[in-house]
């Protein structure tokens, strides 16, 4: 006797194998639009966390040197415009007191010589009515300037600085501030930047006051905003 066994056409097993693979696709497909979307979720995620961090540091840096500039104003505002303050050296070191981000204060004369220094009542002789600063303040007339990072006495500086007059707005010299670039290198380090992150304080026209990173924490200077980006 032949026995005989009932069997799927052919066309049900292609069914089913089609009906299979339809379903394989579409749960891949689910599971790519999940991980797509976990990926933009991480993205948007980390795009707000360094927008925050930017929106943080730019009001620092701008807290930092406004009440530089503020205490420039205000030492301009109790000056006698025709006689030195007797107690110049005094003022200076009370302001420095309360600024930690400024290293010195510095008062110069008309002819660019260094009257008052802060951190020394007896300074030594200096003079900088060849520098490009104190030319700005007596030549073009510059109220305030935010001047390019110096290395002075083994660390590095931005200068900012306000120009004095007389009562006859005839130029009487110079008041400088030297913002220590550490204090912003010291700030940057304790955030979260990554192994790779790099944080660029620069001024209007591009130029690099503090190029921080965590490779380089002491932080390094100068240069333009446009060749490093």
């Amino acid at each position: 006797m032949i026995e005989r066994r009932s069997t799927l056409p052919r066309t049900q097993f292609v069914t089913a194998a089609v009906v299979a693979l339809l379903l394989a696709s579409a749960l891949a497909s689910v599971l790519l639009w999940q991980t797509i979307q976990q990926r933009d979720h991480v993205l948007d995620v980390g795009r707000l966390r360094l927008q925050r961090q930017a929106t943080e540091l730019a009001e620092h840096a701008s807290r930092t040197l406004e009440a530089v500039d503020l205490s420039l104003a205000t030492a301009l505002a109790y000056r006698d415009p025709d006689h030195a303050p007797a107690d110049w050296y005094d003022r200076l070191r009370r302001t420095l007191l309360f600024l930690p981000q400024v290293h010195n204060l510095q008062v110069f004369a008309a002819d660019g010589r260094l009257e008052y220094d802060a951190r020394r009542m007896a300074p030594p002789p200096q003079n900088v009515a060849s520098e490009s600063f104190f030319a700005a303040h007596r030549e073009q007339r510059i109220e305030f300037l935010l001047d390019q990072p110096v290395h002075m006495g083994g660390r590095w500086m931005v200068p900012m600085s306000r120009r004095m007059e007389g009562h006859d707005n005839a130029f009487a010299g110079v008041l400088r501030a030297l913002v220590d670039v550490s204090y912003f290198s010291d700030f940057y380090s304790l955030g979260d930047s990554g192994e790779a992150g790099q944080v660029l304080l620069f001024d209007n026209n591009g130029a690099v006051l503090v190029n921080w990173s965590p490779r380089q924490p002491s932080g390094g200077v100068g240069g333009s905003v446009d060749a490093l980006l």
